[in-house]
């Protein structure tokens, strides 16, 4: 979910391999948003969990300040 407060983005994929993919914004939502680009990354449930369990180890929780670092246009 991104976007502005309020707002909410739901992506819908199939992704029966492992894998990077590549995406785009397949709507036109404003100036610029038709460029929109992202990596998808397919995971195994088992790797997903792992995954999930180093992110919850990370030494670098997710803080309001943090976050707004992390949203700012790249």
């Amino acid at each position: 979910i991104y976007g502005m407060p309020g707002m909410e983005t739901k992506l819908h994929g199939v992704v029966n391999r492992e894998g990077r993919y590549e995406g785009f914004s397949g709507n036109y939502s404003g100036a610029g948003f038709s460029h929109m680009r992202f990596d998808l990354h397919g995971f195994s449930d088992a790797n997903f969990e792992r995954w999930v369990s180093q992110v919850r180890a990370s030494s670098q929780p997710l803080t309001r300040a943090r976050y707004l670092e992390l949203e700012k246009p790249s």
